[in-house]
């Protein structure tokens, strides 16, 4: 793990434990989880995530998911969350102008990173989904296969990213069900990432949470082998950090059954403070 405490910011690259961190993070708090995958211990973990405290109340949280293979995406994902860290550090700087919210330079540092990794000529790509916080709101920035849900305590999904990758666009339509995804031949196929000459950044607008209510980012190690409804049930009420170490089991012992897909496994949920 990388802290940075001038930029109150948290970076994990290559992080491979099986413990769940706890930290507070904008009036609320964030379990974390980063491990390669069981299958592959000779390779790194490919995954990046960072947590970056932007003013009081606001925040970034982000989740990178490294294509290429080795440290190809490892060095992919790293360079997309640093560059993310050092926008939100520049915009620390200039306070005045957070009210109008990050979204620009989230966008920015994106594509900067974007053209980083391509300028590398390694084949190297990474997915992001990133939330930005604001008091009781969030909004969404999303390239690739890695993902985000909203559910509430009574594990109703209010909220939930869809994949940029034909089987989950299928999903989404209504032509195919959670179940026959997780067996189809192109699971593992995805349509936009960072590092690619036609990247596509898709922005929500904000949304509100309620009480209650945990936010999850996640990479595809946890989205291709639990489907968001399993998901839901298992991290809506309880002790976050408990929670989230079930969670993470949970879904590195399907990993290893016929139907799973071993992967490298990184996992954010959040909760403001005062929610049970």
């Amino acid at each position: 793990m990388i802290r940075r405490d001038e930029w109150h910011s948290y970076l994990w690259s290559e992080f491979d434990s099986d413990a769940v961190e706890l930290v507070d993070f904008v009036d609320g708090q964030a379990a974390i989880y980063s491990r390669r995958c069981p299958t592959r211990q000779s390779s790194p973990n490919e995954d990046s995530v960072c947590l970056i405290e932007v003013s009081e109340g606001r925040g970034l949280i982000a989740v990178a998911d490294g294509v290429g293979g080795g440290t190809v995406g490892n060095e992919a994902s790293r360079c997309v969350v640093e560059c993310l860290a050092e926008a939100c550090f520049e915009l620390k700087l200039n306070q005045t102008h957070i009210s109008r919210g990050i979204r620009s330079e989230v966008i920015d540092a994106i594509e900067y990173a974007n053209l980083e990794i391509l300028s590398w000529g390694i084949n190297s790509a990474t997915t992001l989904t990133a939330i930005e916080l604001w008091d009781d709101q969030f909004r969404y920035i999303h390239i690739g296969d890695s993902g985000a849900l909203l559910t509430s305590n009574r594990g109703t999904i209010k909220f939930s990213t869809v994949g940029h990758a034909p089987v989950a666009q299928a999903v989404a339509n209504g032509m195919l069900d959670s179940e026959e995804a997780f067996d189809h031949e192109d699971q593992n196929v995805i349509t936009n990432c960072i590092g690619t000459r036609d990247m596509k950044i898709e922005v929500g607008i904000f949304q509100p949470t309620s009480e209650r209510d945990t936010l999850v980012l996640a990479s595809d190690g946890l989205f291709d082998n639990l489907t968001h409804q399993e998901i839901a049930e298992l991290i809506r009420i309880g002790d976050l950090q408990e929670q989230t170490g079930l969670l993470v089991q949970t879904a590195k012992e399907r990993m290893m059954t016929e139907a799973g897909k071993p992967d490298d496994l990184s996992v954010i949920c959040f909760r403001n403070h005062g929610r049970e």
